[in-house]
């Protein structure tokens, strides 16, 4: 039987990559964890407005998220010249505004660093035409995005670089950049609450897979001794933030072993007495997310995606079950 696969994030229309990608579709499943709040994009249309000319030597983009801010202040200033104040955004959408030419050509001048190719493509797509120089793209985690733009810059840059982040954003990437003589200018542009219903949602999908496990044995005509009696189920984890409530809820539901204070990662195999049927594996899209469950869950994580990506996602938990 083909293992079931939760993607904990939210589905970004129908052109989804992970929609698109995934080879088991009616076996995948999303369960989002994180609502987004847009924030001080007063200010950050301020910073569009006035151009990076003599203020910027490039921009770091480390989310969707980020990309959405920028596309959201550019169409707010843009369209009236009286006002810097936007409308206030719906804490779930996922606007993708026309880019704005006249505002944002100057942009385009200066070098962008995306931390993935989902971040290059959405800035290509959403924000400008054509598009700007984007380095790092294949970096995947903070650190290797902070060493591409080390790399970048021979010499410190005399500007800093206009940083847009989230509330919950580690300091891997300023702390890297400061060491070697980098300026940042660091703008929260987002920040990021846990879903209402995320439990309903999450015993929602747990109650599917129970079921369709048990229609699947009835179509086979299967026995219990010819099947596997326990489903397993594969969690995808995108970011430390929603993994942590992620795995509060499995372990409240007795699906994880409790923290340990061992420094030595458990199995997920190795869950206390539960009523739910399921076992369970760990994803992750990259090793920032690794090193939280690994280090701060004290949980073993089966699968890892080479870059953070749909393609090396599938093929990492695909690799995996072999």
């Amino acid at each position: 039987m083909s293992e079931s696969v939760v993607l904990v994030r939210t589905r970004q229309g129908p052109s989804d990559p992970y929609h698109t990608t995934t080879p088991r579709p009616n076996r995948t499943f999303y369960l989002p964890v994180l609502d987004t709040q847009f924030t001080h994009l007063d200010h950050l249309s301020q910073i569009i407005k006035a151009g990076p000319t003599n203020r910027y030597s490039g921009v770091i983009i480390t989310s969707q998220r980020a990309v959405d801010a920028w596309a959201i202040a550019t169409t707010s200033h843009s369209s009236t010249s009286t006002s810097t104040q936007p409308p206030p955004p719906s804490p779930s959408s996922s606007p993708s505004p026309s880019p704005t030419p006249s505002s944002n050509t100057s942009w385009v001048s200066i070098p962008w660093f995306p931390i993935g190719v989902a971040s290059q493509t959405a800035i290509q797509k959403q924000l400008f035409d054509p598009p700007p120089l984007c380095v790092g793209a294949g970096s995947g985690t903070a650190n290797n995005l902070a060493e591409a733009i080390k790399d970048h810059f021979p010499t410190p840059p005399d500007l800093p670089i206009l940083y847009l982040v989230g509330d919950k954003n580690r300091d891997t990437i300023p702390t890297v950049l400061q060491e070697a003589g980098i300026q940042l200018d660091r703008v929260q542009v987002y920040e990021t609450r846990v879903v209402d219903d995320f439990g309903k949602n999450l015993d929602g999908i747990l109650k599917a897979v129970l079921e369709d496990h048990e229609e699947e044995k009835i179509r086979e005509g299967t026995s219990d001794q010819e099947v596997q009696k326990v489903p397993t189920v594969w969690f995808a984890l995108f970011s430390p933030s929603g993994t942590k409530h992620c795995l509060e809820q499995l372990r409240l539901r007795g699906l994880l072993p409790p923290p340990s204070t061992s420094t030595k990662a458990t199995s997920t195999e190795s869950i206390p007495h539960s009523p739910l049927k399921i076992r369970v594996k760990l994803a992750g899209i990259g090793q920032t997310t690794r090193e939280y469950v690994e280090d701060e869950e004290g949980l073993r994580m089966h699968a890892v995606a080479e870059k953070p990506n749909a393609v090396d996602l599938f093929k990492a938990i695909n690799e995996a079950e072999r």
